[in-house]
C-alpha cells in the first residue's frame, strides 16, 4: 500500500498553492502544514509573497495639431511608475491592424517612443510595457487625429493693368481662417491679408 502525506495550505490549496493575484494587494503569507502517514504534523516556514501592481501606460503625441501629409509625429509612452521602473527595451508597439510598428531599419520598435512620418489620415496605435519585475502593463490605445487640408478656390481676374486695383475672392471647403500670401514681386511668401 502507498503511503500518503496530506498537505494543508493557508490560503487553501493542495501540494501546490494557486492564488488569483487579481484579488490581492500588498503581501500574502503562505503557510504549509503536512500530516505524514504516522500522524506526525510538520510545519514549514511561512513564505511571504509581495504582489507587484501592474504598470499603467499612457501615450501622448507631438505636435498636437497634425495636417495630412505635412507633419512628422512623435508618440511617447509613459508609465505611472516612472519610465525608470520599466525595462528600456521591452515596449511593444502595434498599429491599428495589430501589426508591429517598425523603425527605419525595419525592426520592431521596442523603446518608449515611435516616430511616424507623413500621416494622411487618422491612425490608431497601441503599446504595452514591461517593468523591471516582469509585470506587463495594460494595452493602451491612442488615436492620432489628422486634419484634412481644405480645398481652396480663388476666383478673379487673370490679367490687370499696372497700378490698378484688383479683387480676388476665395472659397474654402472648411471654415478655417484664410491667409493671403503674395509669392511674387520678391515678397518671399509674406502674408498680405487675411479673411
Amino acid at each position: 500500500t502507498s503511503q500518503t502525506t496530506n498537505f494543508t495550505w493557508s490560503p487553501q490549496g493542495g501540494t501546490t498553492a494557486t492564488t488569483n493575484a487579481m484579488s490581492l494587494a500588498g503581501t500574502t503569507n503562505f503557510e504549509l502544514s503536512a500530516l505524514d502517514p504516522n500522524g506526525c504534523q510538520i510545519k514549514a516556514e511561512p513564505k511571504t509573497v509581495e504582489w507587484i501592481p501592474l504598470p499603467k501606460v499612457t501615450i501622448s503625441h507631438t505636435p498636437n495639431d497634425i495636417c495630412a501629409g505635412k507633419n512628422n509625429v512623435t508618440l511617447t509612452a509613459t508609465s505611472n511608475k516612472g519610465n525608470e521602473a520599466m525595462e528600456p527595451d521591452q515596449w511593444i508597439w502595434l498599429d491599428g491592424g495589430n501589426n508591429h510598428v517598425k523603425d527605419q531599419n525595419g525592426n520592431d520598435v521596442s523603446i518608449n517612443q515611435v516616430n511616424v512620418k507623413d500621416l494622411t489620415s487618422s491612425a490608431t496605435y497601441k503599446v504595452k510595457g514591461t517593468d523591471t519585475f516582469g509585470c506587463v502593463s495594460n494595452q493602451e490605445i491612442h488615436v492620432i487625429e489628422v486634419n484634412d487640408a481644405p480645398d481652396l478656390t480663388i476666383t478673379g481676374v487673370k490679367k490687370a493693368c499696372l497700378n490698378s486695383t484688383i479683387e480676388l475672392s476665395v472659397s474654402s471647403s472648411k471654415n478655417d481662417p484664410i491667409y493671403w500670401i503674395d509669392t511674387e514681386c520678391g515678397n518671399n511668401g509674406n502674408q498680405i491679408a487675411n479673411d
